[in-house]
């Protein structure tokens, strides 16, 4: 009889483990990011990048689950934040809840809120960034921000190591030009980017201290580059004009001489 008992056991342990087996893990939720703008092309990008991931993510820790894109198109819906979006969603979410896949979902919302011409307009931009009067931790975040947007565009628009630290350094402010340019053994080409960026920063927090507030007239950044040939040095006897008092102030903040 005992065995009986414990043979019964065993069966009834076995059907129950194999029940068990059988069912699916429970499914976890899926979680995409809210949208809250600004409406501009990286933004946009950055959002619906992060939903796929999000998404493939998902997809990863629930294999047994298969989500359609009806569904992911409607949570995705759901999440933008920013009024004009939110606005277009809600009035177009019928035609969209019928979409057949997840890229074209992608496709009408660039379509609606990226300008067909965006792709040159962020390189516009990338190359109207200069420093000007502002401070160069901010110049440099503005760059770095337009060759970010650039950088998933394919090489038609990537920006290279070469070509930002050319821009890094011709469109920083002339006086902190100068005073780079004036540092013993200075080796421009043997400079990463961010070995420069190093550089100018301590350079510009060095000019800062010394009270630097005036600009260097570009004119003078590119006459103290130019070669002067020593026939027109001695043969000149018109005398030079006078200087401007910016002129003058911008050559005291850099160390420069009057005469």
């Amino acid at each position: 009889m005992s065995g009986s008992k414990s043979r019964a056991s065993l069966t009834l342990s076995t059907v129950v483990a194999s029940a068990a087996s059988t069912v699916p893990p429970k499914m976890s939720k899926l979680d995409l990011p809210a949208f809250s703008g600004p409406i501009e092309p990286a933004s946009i990008n950055v959002w619906l990048g992060r939903c796929e991931d999000e998404y493939l993510a998902w997809s990863a820790w629930n294999p047994v689950y298969v989500m359609s894109p009806q569904l992911l198109i409607v949570l995705a819906g759901l999440q933008p934040e920013e009024p004009s979006a939110r606005l277009w969603w809600n009035q177009n979410r019928d035609m969209l809840k019928q979409l057949a896949t997840w890229e074209e979902f992608a496709s009408r919302f660039k379509d609606r809120f990226i300008p067909s011409g965006w792709r040159l307009d962020a390189l516009a931009r990338f190359y109207d960034v200069s420093q000007d009067f502002d401070d160069f931790r901010s110049f440099t975040a503005s760059l770095q921000t337009a060759r970010n947007t650039l950088g998933s565009l394919g090489d038609g628009y990537a920006i290279s190591d070469s070509v930002f630290k050319n821009h890094l350094f011709f469109f920083a402010n002339p006086a902190l030009q100068l005073r780079v340019r004036a540092i013993p053994n200075f080796s421009y080409e043997n400079l990463t980017v961010d070995a420069l960026i190093h550089v100018m920063a301590t350079t510009w927090l060095s000019l800062v201290a010394e009270g630097f507030t005036m600009p260097v007239p570009k004119s003078m950044l590119k006459s103290a580059s130019a070669p002067m040939s020593n026939t027109h040095a001695l043969n000149s006897t018109s005398p030079l004009p006078d200087l401007t008092y910016t002129e003058r102030e911008a050559l005291r903040s850099v160390g420069g001489c009057f005469h």
